[in-house]
């Protein structure tokens, strides 16, 4: 395999000092032998490391001498995502690294910036994939590191690579940076729409901030004349889960109804589901047929620390055990209700939810008698309207703007592939001239 480009090719080993760290030592081996933080595959990233979260573990005298860590070293995984990798910098004293990960120096002759970009190279090429099985774990072994093909460049020419590097990927780190703020600004503003909305505010505006009054609802803007009771009071139908037994292929097989469980729950609309059971299989379980438009909501998983996934079904479907569904009498849409949430789930998660148990789970019964306030039919048409054209409004921004981080990511791939492999003269390199004119768009994107 030559993956060095018009470089020659050479083996690691012959330019780089690999050391594979300490299997884990709970205790004491001997009186000499002192506990020490040390540097775990959890504690690395792509191009930096994680201080706040060291763990310890015991070292002899002469393994703190041959696992110790300095400035300057590389950090490499040898399992999970394998060659993920960082330069370690202000490095705490006495600090060892576990088997998880290699230890690189660099012989005479090497830039250790350089060795961080090939690695970098090497992963975006595909190469661990294709040297680690993944039947199980994929594992990096020192062998396999000694023997992966390194390219034959002078010092001065790896210096150069790596100036150039450091500063064309530190241009595209920060506006990458920004963009990604700008998603997760987009994110708490369409948070404070919602809540604007199903708390009764007037004049609610666009969340993608052009100004535009997208929904006046002020003659229905005194909250406290909403009809205020408790969520039960509104409900219609209530529908639990169940899991019907896998060892049934026949439940299985040929299924035609979805089978929701907290995995599918990433849209609002639920159309569809990863699995697929049976009717036979919904008649002989303790799940339910749940007929459409009815608010589907993940009342047991550990998502629910993060958020409370709610959603409305479109087709009839059946819910696993960490499900629930309800339905709504005419009082209360459907619709507002899953907003209604979506916009109070900070607060009321921590009333409703309890974390920390085997499995985290919402307190159903804590729901239900919790209160809402609603608005009249004609009302919550208009702040459902407006929340839906908020939702794609949105939804259309974030989606280009991640894309836009996906290309350049790409871009930044690409251009250390160029200059790690010699496609590209860092010294002369510039827009015009560059054959990719996918890099000269995204160039373009940069700098506008």
């Amino acid at each position: 395999m030559r993956v060095t480009g018009r470089f020659k090719q050479s083996r690691c080993i012959r330019h780089l000092e690999i050391v594979l760290g300490k299997m884990l030592q709970p205790n004491a081996g001997s009186e000499l032998d002192r506990s020490i933080p040390y540097i775990r595959a959890a504690n690395v990233h792509w191009g930096e490391v994680d201080w706040s979260d060291l763990k310890r573990m015991w070292f002899s005298p002469s393994e703190k001498k041959k696992y110790n860590l300095r400035n300057g070293d590389l950090v490499v995984l040898e399992g999970g995502d394998v060659g993920r990798c960082a330069i370690l910098g202000d490095v705490p004293e006495d600090l060892g690294f576990q088997n998880s990960i290699h230890r690189v120096r660099v012989r005479r002759g090497n830039d250790i910036r350089f060795v961080y970009y090939w690695m970098a190279h090497l992963k975006s090429f595909g190469y661990f994939d294709l040297v680690c099985s993944k039947a199980t774990l994929a594992h990096f072994t020192g062998e396999k590191f000694a023997e992966t093909p390194y390219p034959v460049v002078d010092f001065a020419t790896q210096r150069q690579i790596a100036d150039f590097l450091d500063r064309e990927t530190a241009r595209i780190d920060l506006l990458i940076e920004k963009k990604q703020r700008l998603v997760a600004l987009l994110g708490e503003k369409w948070s404070a729409a919602i809540t604007d909305a199903v708390t009764g505010r007037a004049n609610r505006r666009s969340a993608a901030g052009d100004g535009e009054v997208m929904c006046d609802t002020s003659q229905h803007d005194t909250h406290a004349s909403w009809d205020r009771r408790k969520i039960k009071f509104h409900l219609s139908g209530f529908f639990g889960g169940g899991t019907p037994s896998k060892d049934n292929l026949d439940y299985w097989t040929d299924g035609t109804v979805p089978w929701v469980t907290p995995k599918d729950m990433k849209r609002r609309m639920i159309d569809a589901a990863e699995d697929l059971i049976t009717v036979d299989a919904v008649k002989k379980s303790a799940t339910n047929m749940v007929p459409p438009s009815a608010v589907l909501m993940v009342v047991r998983s550990g998502i629910l620390k993060h958020s409370l996934p709610v959603g409305l079904n479109t087709v009839p479907v059946a819910l696993n055990q960490d499900m629930k569904a309800f339905r709504f009498r005419r009082s209360l849409l459907p619709e507002f209700f899953t907003y209604w949430i979506e916009g109070q789930q900070k607060q009321k998660l921590l009333e409703w939810c309890q974390i920390g148990a085997t499995v985290d789970n919402i307190d159903v019964d804590a729901m239900l008698n919790g209160q809402i306030a609603v608005p009249d039919l004609a009302a919550q048409r208009q702040i459902i309207a407006f929340l839906d054209r908020e939702t794609a409004r949105i939804s259309a921004v974030q989606e280009r703007t991640k894309a836009s981080i996906d290309r350049l990511k790409e871009y930044r791939s690409a251009l250390i592939t160029a200059a790690v492999t010699g496609q590209i003269d860092v010294q002369t390199h510039t827009k015009s001239g560059t054959p990719d004119r996918r890099l000269d768009a995204i160039q373009e994107e940069m700098g506008a």
